[in-house]
């Protein structure tokens, strides 16, 4: 009896410490990377333990949550099979470890009661945290602060169009302002669809909403931008059913899109990009690759792509990129060692075939079992943002990606489901 209670003293105390890491991992999210990293790799730990102390129990739930669980860490082993018989040096690994210990590791951590219980404070503590991380940014932004930049590898395309410290890269100098608009657009549909479960007052939700809004709008990552119409559209949509009115979006959809296209127009960056894309195709006579360096590379990618078709060309895709960049002559995508800029292209490119089978997996295995996930219309709006963010980014090939993907896509698919699955 007296060892029974020990364990179980032991037991809620390592659960109690795997709920607080997880928090501050999701708090420290939008701050420098390190951090955050830090406190997810403790909560690993810590549920690891759990699993070692429950091994018989959890090991019934996660065969249960398997179908759900396994994709990204299908996407893990294939990395690890051209990591072991390509390209076996440990920088090329070491990134995507997270798609394999996160659904691991924090498992017993999602799917306890007790985090059932809590998941509003959790909910609440990362949309803390991006607020935080607005107010600090704009505050540096309006005083003129100094503190640092984001790193070389991340210098901007054009870079006058960032000149206001309101805008972009100037505002968001922690973060690729287009992984920071992911996690804000994502608090904002958190604050909109679990308003009943986080208890937070309509009015102060509506000022959370608003201020994440405006903050995302600065940020001026037009991929986002296409993500929030979508989802603006969709939960509109849900809205109006309730009253049998669905068909009538038909109608207000192409006013909200004529609506949007006058106030995205109002961003400098918006405007700027535009103009000069107008001026290299009209002025210039530029071929479509050379407009823009993320055409080139999407170009270059499927150049590439044609000569390995089957199984791509390994983890160190971006070496070989930088040398198709230097024998077209595109000098500057070569100093920039960019990426393939569509996450899509990116896993065909290094994984081939079947790394882009897995990859869909991972985005649509959730939508065949609606059932199995705590909130299906959370889930279809963190996909929208998931899919718009793949066509103009390689989400999944840095750590920011990773872990907004993997931490959210666990927390999702590993609560338990609610009866009641109507949106408002």
């Amino acid at each position: 009896m007296k060892l029974q209670l020990w364990l179980n003293s032991k037991r809620a105390l390592l659960m109690y410490s795997g709920f607080l890491l997880l928090c501050l991992t999701a708090f420290l999210m939008p701050f420098p990377r390190s951090w955050s990293l830090y406190s997810l790799g403790l909560s690993m730990i810590t549920g690891f333990l759990i699993w070692v102390m429950d091994f018989e129990v959890l090991k019934a739930k996660f065969v249960s949550k398997l179908p759900l669980n396994s994709p990204p860490v299908a996407y893990f082993i294939i990395i690890l099979i051209y990591f072991l018989f390509k390209t076996p040096e440990w920088k090329f690994i070491e990134g995507y470890l997270m798609f394999l210990l996160v659904p691991l590791f924090c498992f017993p951590l999602f799917v306890s009661d007790y985090f059932f219980r809590k998941k509003e404070i959790f909910i609440k503590i990362f949309v803390f945290g991006l607020i935080t991380i607005c107010l600090f940014e704009l505050l540096r932004a309006y005083f003129g602060w100094n503190i640092g930049a984001i790193g070389a590898s991340d210098i901007s395309f054009d870079p006058e169009s960032y000149a206001s410290s309101f805008r972009s890269q100037k505002l968001s100098f922690l973060e690729h302002p287009t992984y920071l608009s992911m996690k804000v657009l994502f608090a904002i549909c958190l604050l909109i669809i679990l308003r009943n479960e986080i208890n937070i007052p309509i009015f102060f939700t509506l000022i959370l909403v608003a201020v994440l809004s405006i903050f995302l709008y600065l940020l001026s990552s037009r991929t986002i931008y296409i993500a929030f119409l979508l989802i603006f559209i969709y939960l509109l949509y849900r809205f109006l059913i309730r009253y049998r009115l669905g068909i009538t979006i038909l109608l207000i959809a192409p006013l909200i899109l004529i609506g949007a296209y006058k106030v995205y127009t109002l961003n400098p960056r918006v405007i700027n990009k535009t103009e000069l894309l107008k001026k290299r195709y009209t002025v210039d006579k530029l071929k479509i690759k050379d407009l823009d360096p993320r055409f080139t590379s999407w170009f270059t990618t499927f150049d590439v792509i044609r000569q390995h078709p089957l199984f791509g060309v390994g983890l160190d895709a971006k070496d070989i990129l930088v040398e198709e960049y230097k024998k077209a002559g595109y000098n500057n995508e070569a100093n920039l060692k960019l990426n393939s800029h569509n996450q899509f292209l990116e896993t065909q490119l290094t994984l081939g075939i079947s790394g882009s089978l897995v990859l869909l997996w991972m985005l649509f295995a959730p939508l065949f079992r609606k059932r199995e996930i705590w909130k299906p219309e959370l889930y279809i709006t963190f996909l929208i943002i998931l899919i718009i963010a793949f066509l103009f980014e390689s989400v999944l090939v840095r750590q920011w990606g990773i872990m907004f993907y993997t931490l959210f896509y666990c927390f999702q698919v590993n609560m338990e489901p609610v009866p009641d699955q109507n949106l408002l």
